[in-house]
């Protein structure tokens, strides 16, 4: 059970055309009701409850933010900026089954954004702030909670804030009479006080709890595309990249892990109206892991999509994957899946009829790998058998 109450006033003072003062009070409020029960049932019928070994959590959460601001924006010919500092004093009160705790903090937090415009179709902004973040309630309820059959949580009633940098820079630009569009977007996040969890492995059982450390932790992020209008056809080109560096800690041994993402795809299809909607992309992927061990792994896969309207009224419609996987050691899985369609239906008749098919070369499962704080894992997903469906559609 979760409440909020936000409240703000916010004050405008038009120096000029190119000076703004703006003032804002505000406050945010928060009130959380967390409650856990954690019982089996035996086969004998009886109940045995866990509650006799630490679990079952009972907790009030109250999370007030009160706040006073100055933001000032001034223009200087197309640029525009507004840094702006802010003053906040947090109040955290948790009643739990042990006893109160609060926690009373006042931070300051600056921020400051940045607009360029070189012209109504291209511009360049910049995002920067430094942010606080106190615990959510689970993570201050200090019983345990059963996460999955094989995994244990205990939350950390003295928890303090989280304190982060963030920044993002974006650029766009779009030429319409030669058919262009550029868009990236650049993020920096740098935690300097951070919540993360320690991990206590015994076999497949696994014990979470967290803790506020000093350690840092880095994530820069990019992503963006390139698309291009040739003729009545479409070219696109995107790419994601990332990297994510964290300190880890798993059965008392703390390490520095890294984590990085680089995806790029190519986009091909149709942009007439008069033809048939078709599409065709390739995208390739590489991830990869480093700590106490390393490890890597690479994607390719090719979509394509098709649906073209005949005689009329009939609509045929397809969708196609085709993916394959290698891991570090060079070992490679395949699997491709489609799925298809035909409908049929009048214009302005509320009558409609389909025929489906899901599934159309009966692909029993297909594998996938991903990378967690602490974990590298091969996944199998199975597929439901193929299945053939008509269907009858009426329109009121």
């Amino acid at each position: 059970e979760v409440n909020s109450i936000d409240a703000l006033f916010k004050h405008y003072w038009i120096i000029n055309n190119f000076n703004h003062l703006y003032t804002n009070i505000g406050n945010n409020f928060e009130k959380s009701n967390f409650k856990t029960s954690e019982k089996q049932i035996l086969t004998d019928g009886s109940i045995n409850d866990f509650a006799t070994a630490g679990f079952g959590n009972n907790i009030s959460y109250k999370l007030n933010d009160a706040y006073v601001g100055l933001e000032y924006k001034f223009k200087i010919g197309k640029w525009v900026n507004k840094p702006g500092v802010y003053l906040h004093w947090y109040l955290l009160n948790t009643i739990q089954n042990d006893g109160n705790y609060n926690v009373s903090k006042v931070l300051f937090q600056p921020q400051w954004n940045s607009d360029y415009e070189f012209n109504k179709s291209e511009t360049l902004s910049f995002v920067y702030k430094l942010e606080n973040k106190f615990p959510d309630v689970n993570q201050v309820a200090n019983k345990y909670t059963l996460e999955f059959y094989n995994a244990v949580y205990k939350g950390n009633a003295l928890l303090g804030n989280e304190k982060y940098h963030s920044a993002s820079l974006r650029y766009s630009k779009m030429n319409t009479y030669r058919g262009i569009i550029w868009n990236g977007m650049l993020n920096y996040s740098k935690k300097v006080k951070v919540i993360r969890n320690e991990t206590q492995l015994d076999g497949i059982d696994q014990f979470n709890t967290p803790i506020l450390s000093d350690n840092p932790e880095t994530n820069i992020g990019f992503n963006g595309f390139v698309s291009k209008r040739i003729y009545r056809f479409n070219l696109k080109l995107n790419a994601q990249l990332s990297r994510f560096a964290y300190s880890q800690t798993l059965n008392d041994v703390t390490t520095n892990n890294k984590r990085n993402n680089q995806d790029i795809g190519l986009i091909f299809k149709t942009a007439y109206k008069k033809w048939p909607d078709f599409s065709i992309g390739y995208n390739k992927g590489f991830s990869d892991f480093s700590g106490l061990t390393k490890s890597k792994y690479e994607t390719d896969a090719i979509t394509t999509t098709l649906e073209v309207t005949f005689f009329k009224f009939w609509k045929y419609k397809i969708d196609y994957e085709c993916l394959k996987n290698t891991n570090n050691a060079k070992q490679s899985n395949f699997y491709d899946i489609a799925n298809t369609s035909l409908f049929y239906q009048k214009k302005n008749k509320p009558l409609g009829f389909e025929l489906s098919v899901n599934n159309l070369f009966d692909i029993k499962k297909k594998n996938s790998y991903s990378f967690s704080d602490y974990m590298i894992s091969e996944q199998n997903t199975y597929i439901l058998p193929r299945a053939i469906l008509f269907s009858i559609n009426y329109k009121l």
